[in-house]
């Protein structure tokens, strides 16, 4: 069974990027990866980045 392919084509690549960056600084932050609420956090805390 292969993996499902991840579409990125719309996900702005500096945000992408400063996302993951943030993640590498805070560890803590990583177990809410994939809420609603880590991305309203991440908006707020990026906002040079709005993904």
């Amino acid at each position: 069974m292969e993996p499902e392919a991840l579409h990125t084509d719309s996900v702005d690549a500096g945000f992408l990027a400063a996302v993951i960056g943030h993640y590498v600084d805070h560890p803590e932050h990583r177990a809410a990866i994939g809420s609603p609420a880590e991305y309203e956090r991440l908006l707020a805390e990026l906002p040079e980045r709005n993904g």
